[in-house]
């Protein structure tokens, strides 16, 4: 770090906790850059769905920062309720055994757990379809620094509901249809939003592209 002439970062969020951890780096050498999220293609309106019922989606790996216990027990909540009885969720990556076998002894994964799929990897094809099918996305992480699933999602328009991070409300003014919570009623609060909650576009002008980042990448190094 010492000797890096510019330290490149994906969000304003963590250019302020790399100014927090390193106090002596120059503020100056500190650059942020969006990753972006045009890698993905919306699928066209006639893809069937990945599922004959409705679901709700979680991408990424199963491990301790991403919060799955209140996942699952959100989801345990939400499956209680007549209105979302018939709802499925799918997660989608790979599992951290140990933390997977604790996850299995819970009660709440003895109440859902004949109505959630893993499935370890699909290709960018397939994951466009679970984004653009699913009810809604959920990402309840204790921490992010950027979260890929999160911004993919978003830019399809899919509603994605998301922990009370500072990231989220740094993206939120690009993309209104991600819903911050604190707990598991307020991701059953959330959910219940989505019926007045019409599938949304991103807004016209967000800087979540690769084009935008190749730009940017190369306008700091020439």
């Amino acid at each position: 770090m010492k000797r890096s002439d510019l330290v490149i970062v994906p969000t304003q969020y963590t250019r302020r906790e790399v100014g927090e951890l390193f106090p002596w780096l120059p503020p100056a050498r500190i650059k942020q850059i969006y990753y972006g999220a045009d890698h993905l293609t919306k699928p066209a309106a006639t893809t069937a769905s990945p599922f004959p019922e409705p679901f709700f989606l979680y991408v990424g790996v199963l491990k301790p920062i991403k919060n799955i216990a209140l996942l699952f027990a959100s989801f345990a909540t939400l499956l209680a309720s007549p209105a979302y009885g018939r709802f499925r969720l799918v997660c989608l990556g790979d599992r951290e055994k140990a933390y997977f076998e604790l996850l299995k002894k819970s009660p709440a994964f003895g109440r859902i757990k004949s109505r959630v799929t893993f499935i370890d990897s699909v290709s960018d094809a397939v994951l466009s379809s679970y984004y653009s099918r699913a009810r809604a996305v959920l990402n309840l992480s204790r921490e992010e620094g950027f979260a890929f699933p999160v911004v993919e999602a978003a830019a399809m328009g899919t509603p994605v509901i998301v922990s009370d991070l500072p990231l989220y409300h740094e993206f939120r003014p690009y993309f209104p249809n991600l819903l911050p919570v604190k707990n598991t009623e307020g991701v059953l609060k959330a959910v219940q939003r989505l019926k007045d909650l019409p599938r949304q576009k991103p807004l016209a002008a967000h800087p979540f592209t690769w084009k935008n980042f190749m730009a940017s990448l190369v306008s700091l190094t020439v």
